[in-house]
């Protein structure tokens, strides 16, 4: 990781998680670690493998584990995510960016909460990543779906069409309000989706009036409606939202949730979007 960034994560931990004695470890120590974990193995007894592990205690690697879901609850990979890479991506002379929006689902081993099942296997379990992401392939914004309880697809009956709009109506609105955390209001936001992104004439309306975000989805065959000529070309770029999920998701950490608690996962994916931005940039 670029020291700028590793040097960020630190001074967010010190100023959350003050020592109230003196640490046999340093915060340095511990966060290397959970780098190392990240990148190089999979499990929290692996460390005993890395260079950076300097204690033969037998079970060393649950501290480092406890540390790891200690800053994870305190929200400080969050904050170092928000100041390194949210502040960074978006530069605020711009009148008007052009960003994407999209979801994954990450296969889920140890979870129990913010997990539901998915289309094509109704028997695994799953978390559902929704991320946007700059035409530069940088993370603007990324949130675990936690009301996500079934990837239901449109279909005739009207009820059921209505529960998936409003669904998606909820997760685009959420992944708003995080980007317009460093985002300001007076900067128009064009998201552009896929299909499943479609919302009601009323449901766009509202998100451009309180959020100043135009929506612009794929249109389906049989709609008389279509998009702008400007609106294909940009909707033609929705593959950079995938690479930037292919990126994060090349951490197994990332791309298998391991973790019980959807705060000790996101910990990895924030960590690894840090590290991507480090490599990117």
């Amino acid at each position: 990781m670029d020291k700028q960034l590793f040097d960020c994560i630190i001074r967010h931990v010190k100023l959350n998680c003050p020592n109230q004695r003196k640490p046999k470890y340093t915060p340095e120590y511990y966060l290397t670690n959970i780098i190392d974990l990240l990148t190089d193995f999979v499990k929290w007894s692996s460390l005993k493998k890395s260079v950076n592990y300097i204690n033969n205690s037998k079970y060393h690697y649950k501290t480092i584990a406890d540390v790891h879901k200690m800053w994870s609850d305190m929200g400080i990979y969050k904050k170092a995510y928000v100041d390194c890479v949210q502040k960074h991506v978006i530069q605020e002379s711009d009148e008007c960016i052009d960003l994407f929006v999209d979801s994954t689902l990450i296969i889920n081993k140890y979870g129990i909460e913010g997990i539901g099942y998915g289309t094509k296997c109704h028997k695994k379990k799953f978390t559902k990543l929704t991320a946007i992401s700059t035409l530069d392939t940088e993370n603007a914004a990324i949130i675990a779906d936690t009301v996500y309880t079934k990837d239901i697809k449109l279909s005739d009956n009207k009820s059921t069409t209505i529960r998936t709009l409003s669904h998606y109506v909820k997760i685009v609105v959420a992944v708003v309000e995080v980007l317009r955390q460093t985002v300001p209001d007076d900067i128009k936001i064009n998201l552009y989706g896929d299909k499943g992104y479609a919302m009601l004439k009323k449901d766009k309306a509202k998100l451009l009036r309180k959020h100043n975000t135009r929506l612009v989805n794929v249109k389906k065959s049989n709609q008389k409606k279509k998009n702008m000529k400007k609106d294909e070309r940009k909707l033609n770029h929705r593959y950079k939202v995938e690479n930037m999920f292919a990126r994060i998701k090349a951490y197994n950490r990332v791309h298998v949730r391991r973790d019980k608690t959807l705060a000790c996962y996101m910990g990895f994916v924030y960590i690894a979007c840090i590290v991507q931005f480090g490599k990117i940039n």
